[in-house]
């Protein structure tokens, strides 16, 4: 074909050559390896439609073929799309884990193995879009907070709630399941919220729960199948749409609470060069935060229809596809399974486990003694120090160090308390006495340059001092025999003794000095003589013979 005063160019006839060529360039953009198409038509024809001329400059840059002997861009776009699919191509340019989540085909809900409410509960944690104050004083800024939240697979109701400043981490994870384990009355009075056990009627375990890698991997979780008999499962890293339920209701929650425009909030407007910092308006306190929070949760569990969550049974009786009434007409016929367990039992199986220690001093852990009755009672500690340490598994609260627990035969928690000697870190968290110990063990460096020169000093004064007295003994005369030198350790050591009580030194006003005497002309002695008083002790002495009473 011609066009007006335009000679068209030979198209090239595609053989089995030039497709193979073409589906290697277009797996380059099908595998992400370049930004467009036209980036893979390019490359493709430098790799193989390209000649060079080495016999003058065998570094130049490559030629390109006259167009008859190329493929065009038309056919490299369209063979590309026989041999990879619309599919394929996305979820290479996408990566498989991001198109499992956001392209993969969904061929259920989650819901559709479970048996009801109460089967399978979810748990996940956020950090607030708004900054708080600190509960004392409205100018002291205290940062985002963390928010978990777990709920309800098959009915979407929100059981249980966590507001702090804790993780993600087990220690905000386990308050979250045990406020989503016990009744919410107490929990809501304390945040300012006053309803009926009715109005959030959750505080039953389920058979499962779902929830991230990190808080949930290590033997802190173990607990929740150990002690409550709750099988845990743990979804793969980067796929929050393993636990959709859960993830979606943050969302629900900030669109209630207007949590960005609120005093505080971290997108509250556009933030343009020059504006206020939204971080100066911050005026909640953590208290008032998690009672808006609490009030929209309510709001939620009440008021949010989703019909698509009705079986057919429950379409029979007429139940309110929402939260509540699902949950409620769960609970009126019994497909939920009461929770027996006691407050504190399920408290101590949400709590994390370590390796302590038994010594002879006590039950030693993160550098605290505990003690307690049963290992008074069956002697661990004198065992421990006639036989030697060994390793026991506790329970411990990070939020105070005043008290671990142990198990005992009969699986029993046994309260371990601190020893009196560390009572005085019974008002902190674990881990700071921890860290503080270990901060203590650490010697500075200044520390050790300091003791260093004091040591050297020391052996200085003493190198001195025996110098002193090696010169002065050779000085001396030496005995004449062995027994001469050791034949009268006796005497000396009473005449030394009697100088140095002679010599004592005794602080002014404890002694009365004796009365003058009138000086009498002293008889003329030997130099050696000690007087009469030490003169007659050693011819005391010099009487007795081992063995002998005076």
């Amino acid at each position: 074909m011609r066009r007006a005063g335009i000679a068209a160019s030979p198209t090239k006839v595609i053989d089995a050559v030039d497709k193979r060529c073409i589906r290697i360039g277009y797996s380059l953009f099908v595998g992400d390896k370049t930004s467009t198409i036209t980036n893979a038509y390019v490359e493709m024809l430098r790799r193989f439609y390209t000649a060079k001329d080495l016999s003058k400059n065998p570094e130049s840059g490559g030629r390109l073929l006259p167009d008859s002997e190329i493929p065009s861009f038309r056919q490299f776009d369209y063979w590309g799309k026989q041999y990879f699919d619309e599919v394929e191509t996305e979820r290479g340019r996408k990566g498989m884990r991001k198109w499992l989540k956001d392209c993969r085909p969904l061929s259920g809900t989650v819901r559709d193995w479970l048996r009801g409410p109460c089967h399978q509960f979810e748990i996940d944690a956020t950090i607030a879009d708004i900054y708080l104050v600190n509960g004392y004083s409205r100018r002291m800024l205290i940062g985002r907070p963390v928010v978990y939240v777990v709920i309800d697979s098959f009915s979407g109701m929100i059981v249980g709630l966590y507001i702090g400043l804790e993780g993600p981490s087990w220690n905000g994870a386990r308050q979250a399941l045990f406020n989503a384990f016990t009744s919410k009355v107490e929990f809501c009075a304390t945040n300012g919220v006053t309803i009926d056990s009715e109005e959030w009627d959750c505080h039953h375990l389920p058979h499962h729960i779902y929830a991230d890698r990190g808080e949930m991997l290590g033997k802190a979780a173990e607990g929740l199948a150990t002690g409550l008999n709750i099988e845990l499962g743990i979804a793969p890293p980067y796929r929050p749409d393993w636990k959709s339920m859960v993830e979606s209701r943050f969302g629900i929650l900030n669109n209630l609470t207007g949590i960005r425009w609120l005093p505080g909030g971290v997108a509250a407007r556009e933030k343009e060069r020059g504006e206020r910092d939204y971080r100066l308006d911050a005026t909640l306190s953590m208290k008032e935060f998690t009672k808006i929070i609490i009030q929209c949760v309510l709001h939620y569990n009440r008021f949010n229809r989703q019909p698509d969550r009705l079986t057919q049974e429950m379409m029979n009786d007429g139940v309110d596809p929402t939260p509540v009434g699902i949950w409620t007409w769960a609970l009126e016929n019994g497909h939920v399974e009461p929770n027996n367990h006691p407050d504190e039992l399920v408290y101590l199986h949400l709590l994390p486990r370590e390796q302590a220690t038994v010594q002879k001093g006590g039950v030693l852990f993160r550098g605290m003694h505990y003690v307690c009755d049963v290992a008074i009672e069956n002697n661990w500690f004198a065992k421990a120090r006639s036989r030697g340490v060994w390793s026991i598994e506790c329970w411990y609260d990070p939020n105070s160090s005043a008290h671990i627990w142990i198990r005992g035969d009969t699986k029993q928690f046994i309260r371990c308390d601190l020893r009196k000697s560390d009572s005085k870190y019974a008002g902190y968290r674990s881990d700071e006495i921890f860290d503080l110990l270990e901060a203590y063990r650490q010697t500075p460096p200044t520390h050790k340059r300091a003791e260093l020169e004091s040591r050297v000093s020391l052996l200085e004064e003493v190198n001195q001092v025996v110098s002193g007295a090696i010169a002065e003994r050779n000085d001396e005369p030496a005995p004449a025999t062995k027994a001469e030198m050791i034949g009268n350790i006796r005497e000396n050591r009473a005449v030394e003794r009697f100088k140095e009580r002679e010599t004592a030194h005794v602080p002014e006003g404890v002694r009365i000095d004796p009365p003058r005497q009138k000086a009498e002309t002293a008889p003329e002695r030997s130099e050696n003589f000690a007087g009469p008083r030490s003169a007659q002790v050693i011819d005391m002495l010099k009487r007795l013979r081992p063995g002998q009473n005076s």
